[in-house]
């Protein structure tokens, strides 16, 4: 196959004269290629090689999914012991306000987030506000409120959990 010459100069430029590559795929899920490049020799890749490496792309796919296996197996983990420190942390706590902050906390801490916040109505059909926050200024969490219609109108429209990315 031939390389356009906009895609050619930097290779040829940096050396490489044989280049063969081989997606890392999940299902239908690109995430990555695995490329093995020669360097000042030109090379016309054999069917073996070409075997070969969609071998190893297959055994780094393999990996890669163990991987995230481990990690999410591992991020479990923290999750289920930070609950457990919750739920200690409730039987030990009278001030519903400490033990919001308390859960905040642990929450930005175990997800590896930046702020967390609790809001609860102070009466029944009032306006609810925030009683515990970490990561966010004091102004902004001030300004925390939502009334009974907008609690509505959020759970119609991201019902929980929902994910609320607003950067989409």
């Amino acid at each position: 196959t031939q390389v356009s010459d906009e895609r050619k100069t930097p290779l040829l430029l940096a050396g490489v004269r044989g280049l063969v590559w081989t997606p890392l795929q999940i299902e239908d899920r690109w995430f990555g290629a695995l490329c093995v490049y020669t360097i000042n020799r030109p090379h016309r890749w054999s069917l073996d090689e070409l075997r070969l490496l969609s071998d190893v792309a297959d055994q780094l796919v393999l990996a890669y999914r163990q991987m995230q296996l481990y990690e999410a197996e591992q991020q479990r983990r923290r999750e289920l012991e930070t609950l457990q420190d919750i739920i200690g942390a409730i039987g030990g706590e009278l001030s519903l306000v400490a033990l919001c902050q308390n859960v905040v906390a642990r929450v930005v801490n175990v997800f590896n987030i930046s702020a967390a916040t609790v809001v609860t109505w102070k009466e029944p059909n009032a306006a609810m506000h925030a009683i515990a926050s970490i990561g966010l200024s004091p102004e902004f969490v001030n300004s925390l409120t939502l009334t009974p219609a907008e609690v509505q109108r959020w759970i119609a429209h991201f019902p929980p959990p929902g994910d609320l990315s607003i950067d989409q």
